[in-house]
């Protein structure tokens, strides 16, 4: 009896139609994408703060 469980959704596997199963599993798919979405967003960030951070740091060098 596989637990399938997403987005505060929780079912036993055995009990969704074909259809169901299909549905929760393309439900899991969207969320991992996000989540995968959620972690680039991250990394740009990251990366965003520390060129500002850089470009802020040579314009006070250079007094501009």
């Amino acid at each position: 009896m596989p637990k399938l469980v997403g987005d505060g959704i929780e079912v036993d596997s055995e009990t969704l139609s074909e259809r169901g199963q299909a549905q929760f599993a393309r439900l899991q798919f969207a969320e991992m994408q996000l989540a995968r979405l959620r972690q680039e967003i991250a990394v740009y960030t990251l990366a965003r703060n520390a060129y500002l951070a850089a470009l802020k740091n040579e314009l006070s060098k250079s007094g501009g």
